[in-house]
């Protein structure tokens, strides 16, 4: 490491030897030898400034140069050499540069589209490497073994080709010598005389010089001499470059040699949950080398049996990703992209090991996951390792995935994990800048933080409004750090503005951070608000009815948001004056003061009134403010609780025959007792306006003889308690009507909901009764006493303690209700009412509820236009789909199905009638159903005969159907049914036969075996042929599954000669080969007799001598003909003599001649012939 720039030489010698006799024992010296010619140039000196060995952190760069040097003659004597160099383009060519000489041969560079495309030339012939796209590092080697030739690109081998190169007296070059000026950065060369690659590797950037090498040149000089530039060869040979035309030194090298840190397992999905293991299960390998990597023949294993040797080229790109997985199908492997298809290796989901090796075995990478002790453990999510640098061995390291990808898996497979990110942070999520006066700014600090471990990009930084502006739009930063933005706020008018700062970043997890912002721009002059509680700008107030004599009055808050005084000068009236009045006549307001106006209605008759009220003031653009006024005066009044009156109990004590108090929504604690008057008292609705009596007293108490004028409706009445009525006592013949209301948790001894006594006579309506408790039985819901008399009506009493309607002394006319344990009366049932939920006080109806459409038929339709409902709650059918059919079911036929179903019915048992079609879906399982076809609501069957012209016997189909409303509303789908489409399959044991040749008085017969292979009963309605020369034992035949028949065909043969050929026709109800054919074929054959003389003349024959003819029979035809009894008429002359000529086994009277040529010889005689067959083969001669 000795600065050998500053060094001074420290001997000379004029001979190549030298002895320092200065060292000492045990010492190690470094020496560095530099040579000098007579003028002292390249004197060791200039050794040390141009060739010295310190740190390296220079390549060469070439443009429109090169270095040359011819290498010598007897350099090697073996045949085994690579040379090899890192290599880098700024740009790529527009034709093909050679970069890299060794005699005949080279590398070069070819532009592909806007890439660049390594070539290999050998022997004359250019072979395509490998396209290169950036202007990275690669390592590029070329391997000769004498008889072939090997491109090494990043580690990879590219391309073979037969053929080598020399290195003795070759000329070395590198860079370009042609007109062509190829930029081109070159670092650390080297030239070798034995194959330094045979497999798959990962280079590294100090090429060593050992005994192999011939050249080395590491290009770190960083300056050259201005008369004899070089750069040097470190191998000890001398081959240095002398360095000509356009070159130059770069900063930037391949400088990594930790090959253990080359690549790392990045990312582990061991476990994922949209699909099964293992064929969702993946690993992500990510490259931190300076060129790419290749990963053939590299090993993926664990310290058990899994073990996968990958095979083929899989090219990670610097700072690029790799997954492989052992499911490439991405419907059913979680929708990742696999890089890789993996065999023979998994992933447990527990405790496992990821072993990454080199080819040659040796461990690159390995991960220990443990079952959550250290590392996550998560299932439908990946682990990712938080940053490529930390060590993935330690559990701590590693986070589980956070952003969904595919079918909802959680994990970054393929791109930088999401842990690896920045994280941001805020300050301050609301920025208040309060009130600003038009023309001025005010300005805050809003701080973003990097809590992340990755520098974080802020994209972007917006907002809406253009008053609110920002110091700066986008930002990166480091981690750790952080980065202000002021926010200026400047109001070029009055008014409220009110924004989102948005920031939006590659944080994974948070992409977008809102910032509230609220200011006020405020006037420089006077600017006149009126308001009230609902209104902040009020233009118009209308008074509730109010009584002649009792007036009402409501706030408004005036308010001054200018800068300047607000002066109202008047408040004046306009229309019916007397009646409206204020409690000022002028007002002076400085910045925000507020002052609170009563304005006051007090009508002196009945009526409408209507006035204005108006406002002067110096605003000077509403200097007259007006509010326009109206108010009704009657003999009645509205209170509203708690609105105007805090309690109800006070409303009932302020009201006069007639009057009417609206409660809204909310939980009164009162006990209430009616003033004697009649009144209406309204709640907002039993669901959210809630009375009770807190356990200790009757919430209702009734006895001042009010008759059915008096309406209490819209409250749920609980938690009364009492003797004789928990939730209300009525006595004294008071008759109210009570609607819609909800008794529960009430209890007493008799009428724990209500105690009707001393002649009264209430109505009960569209109410219900639940959990309501007598602790005599008597009257859990009502108990009527004293003569008195109940009438109820669409009402429920259910899930009470204690009989439902108890007449002590009285009666009761309950119609249409659903009364727990029965009660007389029109339209009364006995069923459970089904509550959505009774536990949660939740007393609406489920669908299946009996009490739908149940209510009285002359009460009137519910709002939804249907028949009235029983209980507190309608059911609102506008919304509710259709049932679903039902009867679903489905019959087998060929090659189709029939569905059939009923039209949907309503859990009470009515038909739906709004039905406007049905939609049948249908699928190969029952979880995959797609829409099939849309029907008629006519249609309540459909025949599937598949998509295209049949469905496949013997596969299970799957049908559901729904329903469709005149609302559009779809009903749930049907059950589910299946059914295997049946049908018979023909299966021939031949296509083809032939009968061969057949003696025409004989008969042939072959067997037609027809099998069935289908899954239902197999129909042949034909079986023909075209002639009558073959006939069949049966026409039509029905064959059972998996069942065959034999068909009998017999040949009939005639005296046709030659072939005769014919088609068997087969008709069936196989939907696959409804129409098949059988070829037969035969020939009929028989005997034709020819004979070689048809007269035989004797001429003169003296008497008492015997003279001789010959005849000789022939048989021309194709069968075997028989001679059966030769003879002569006239006896007594002429004799048949055979001469001898005897067939085996026959006699003159029965010869057999199989057909021959004929053939001229023997004796003649007429002969009388038959026919027979026979096998033999001869002629007869007689």
């Amino acid at each position: 490491d000795a600065d050998f720039y500053s060094l001074t030489p420290s001997f000379t010698s004029s001979s190549n030897a030298y002895v320092d006799s200065s060292a000492n024992d045990a010492t190690t010296y470094y020496y560095r030898v530099g040579a000098a010619d007579a003028e002292g140039d390249e004197s060791i000196m200039a050794f040390a400034r141009h060739g010295r060995l310190g740190n390296d952190s220079t390549s060469i760069h070439l443009q429109g140069a090169h270095l040359t040097q011819t290498l010598s003659s007897d350099l090697d004597s073996g045949a085994n050499y690579t040379i090899e160099a890192f290599v880098r383009f700024p740009e790529f060519p527009s034709i093909a540069v050679p970069f890299i000489l060794i005699g005949d041969e080279s590398v070069s560079i070819a532009p592909s589209g806007d890439d660049g495309l390594i070539k290999m030339n050998v022997d004359g012939v250019a072979y395509d490497g490998d396209v290169i796209s950036d202007s990275a590092w690669h390592h590029l080697a070329l391997t000769t073994d004498g008889s072939s030739t090997t491109l090494w690109i990043d580690g990879h081998s590219a391309v073979t080709a037969v053929g080598s190169f020399d290195v003795n007296g070759s000329l070395l070059q590198f860079g370009d010598s042609a007109s062509t000026a190829l930029p081109i950065n070159i670092d650390a060369a080297r030239l070798s005389s034995i194959v330094r690659y045979t497999n798959t590797f990962i280079s590294i950037s100090d090429l060593e010089i050992d005994a192999n090498t011939l050249g080395h040149w590491k290009f770190n000089e960083g300056s050259s001499d201005d008369q004899t530039p070089f750069t040097y060869d470190r191998s000890g040979l001398g081959f240095h470059f002398m360095l000509e035309n356009n070159y130059s030194w770069s900063m930037g090298i391949p400088e990594t040699n930790e090959v253990g840190s080359a690549l790392v397992i990045n990312e582990i999905m061991q476990n994922p949950s949209s699909v099964s293991d293992p064929l969702g299960e993946w690993i992500e390998i990510h490259n931190r080398w300076f060129t790419p990597v290749h990963l053939k023949d590299f090993i993926l294993a664990d310290d058990g049996t899994d073990g996968h040797t990958i095979a083929v080229d899989i090219e990670i790109p610097l700072d690029g990703y790799a997954v492989l997985g052992i499911n490439a199908d991405t419907s059913t492997n979680g929708g990742v992209e696999i890089d890789y298809i993996f065999s023979e290796f998994s992933l447990a989901n527990s405790f496992d090991e990821v072993v990454l090796k080199l080819p040659d075995g040796t461990e690159l990478d390995r991960v220990n996951y443990d079952n959550g002790a250290t590392f996550p453990d998560p299932t439908g999510a990946s682990m990712e390792l938080i940053a490529p640098h930390y060590d993935n061995s330690i559990g701590s390291n590693w986070a589980t995935a956070l952003i969904p990808y595919g079918e909802g898996d959680l994990g970054s497979p393929g791109r930088r994990n999401d842990a690896f990110s920045g994280q941001v942070a805020i300050s301050d999520s609301l920025f208040n800048f309060g009130g600003i006066v038009e023309g001025s700014n005010n300005s805050a600090t809003l701080t973003i933080f990097n809590q992340g471990v990755r520098h974080l990009n802020i994209d972007s930084i917006t907002v809406t409004l253009p008053e609110y502006t920002l110091s700066t739009s986008s930002a990166i930063i480091e981690i750790g750090d952080s980065n202000n933005v002021v926010i200026t706020f400047a109001p070029n008018a009055a008014g409220v503005y009110e924004d989102d700062l948005k920031i939006y970043s590659d944080d994974p997890t948070n992409e977008m951070v809102t910032v509230s912002l609220y200011a006020i721009g405020i006037s420089a002059l006077p600017d006149i608000v009126v308001m009230i509680a609902d209104d902040d700008s009020l233009s118009a107030y209308s008074f509730p009815f109010t009584r002649i004599g009792t007036p009402r009055t409501f706030t408004m808050n005036v308010i001054n948001i200018g800068a300047a005084d607000l002066e109202i000068d008047e408040f004046n009236f306009s229309g019916d004056d007397d009646v409206f009045s204020v409690d000022v006549s002028s007002l002076d307001l400085l910045l925000n003061d507020t002052v609170a106006v009563n304005v006051t209605f007090d009508p002196d008759t009945t009526g409408t009134f209507n006035t204005t009220l108006s406002l002067t003031s110096n605003d000077p653009d509403e200097s007259i403010y007006n509010i326009d006024l109206d108010g009704i005066g009657t003999e009645y009044t509205i209170f509203y609780v708690p609105d105007e009156i805090a309690t109800i109990q006070t409303a009932l004590d302020s009201t006069l025959e007639g009057d009417t108090i609206n409660v809204a929504p909310g939980i009164y604690i009162e006990t209430l007792t009616f003033p004697d008057n009649d009144l209406v008292l309204r709640g907002a609705g039993a669901e959210s306006t809630i009375l009770t009596g807190g356990d200790s007293s009757v919430v209702f108490t009734l006895g001042g003889g009010q008759t059915n004028a008096t309406i209490i409706s819209g409250f749920t009445i609980q938690n009364g308690s009492g003797t004789n009525g928990g939730g209300m006592l009525l006595d004294n013949g008071s008759s109210p009507t009570l609607k819609q209301l909800i008794f529960k948790d009430n209890t007493a001894a008799q009428g724990a909901a209500i105690y009707a006594n001393g002649f009264s006579s209430p109505t009960v309506v569209r109410s219900t009764f639940v959990v309501n408790s007598a602790s005599s039985a008597q009257g859990a819901g009502i108990a009527i006493a004293g003569g008195s008399n109940v009438t109820i009506n669409n009402s429920i009493f259910w899930a009470n303690n204690g009989t439902a309607v108890e007449v002590l002394s009285g009666s009761s006319n309950i119609t249409y209700s659903i009364v727990e344990g029965g009660a007389a009366g029109t339209g009364n049932i006995d069923q459970d009412p089904i509550f959505v939920n009774p536990g949660t006080g939740d007393f609406h109806l489920q669908w299946a509820s009996a009490a739908i459409d149940a209510g009285d038929p002359a009460a009137g339709t519910d709002l939804d236009g249907t028949v009235a409902d029983m209980g507190v709650f309608p059911y609102d059918q506008s919304q509710q789909p259709p049932d679903s059919p039902y009867n679903v079911a489905a019959v087998p036929g060929n090659g189709q199905a029939t569905i059939s179903w009923s039209a949907p019915v309503d859990p009470r048992g009515n038909e739906n009638g709004d039905i406007v079609s049905y939609v049948l879906y249908h699928g190969l399982t029952a979880e995959s159903l797609t829409v099939r076809d849309t029907l008629a609501v006519t249609d309540t069957s459909y025949i599937d005969a598949g998509t295209e012209e049949y469905l496949q016997n013997g596969t299970t189909y799957y049908y559901a159907v729904t329903a469709i409303d005149t609302g559009a509303l779809v009903s749930a789908a049907s059950v589910t049914v299946s059914v295997i489409p049946a049908g018979g399959t023909l299966v021939l044991a031949d296509t083809t036969h032939a009968f061969g040749q057949v003696f025409h008085d004989n008969t042939a017969a072959w067997n037609l075996v027809l099998t069935n292979s289908g899954n239902d009963v197999l129909n042949i309605s034909s079986i023909t042929t075209a002639t009558e020369l073959f006939t069949l034992s049966q026409q039509s035949v029905q064959i059972a599954a998996g069942e065959a028949e034999t068909i009998q065909v017999t040949y009939h043969p005639d005296l046709t000669s030659g072939t005769v050929n014919d088609t068997l026709s087969i008709t069936s109800d196989d939907l696959y080969l409804p129409s098949s054919n059988v070829t037969l074929s035969a020939e009929s054959i028989w005997p034709v007799i020819s004979l070689s003389t048809t007269a035989a003349d004797y001429g003169d024959v003296p008497v008492i001598t015997d003279s001789s003819l010959g005849v000789v029979v022939y048989n021309t035809g194709l069968g075997d003909l028989t001679l059966s009894s030769p003879y002569v008429d006239d006896t007594d002359h002429f004799t048949v003599n055979t001469g001898g000529r005897m067939l085996p086994g026959s006699s003159i009277s029965n010869a057999k001649i199989i057909h021959a040529l004929p053939v001229i010889g023997g004796r003649s005689v007429a002969i009388q012939t038959s026919k027979e067959e026979t096998g033999l083969a001869d002629t007869w001669e007689t």
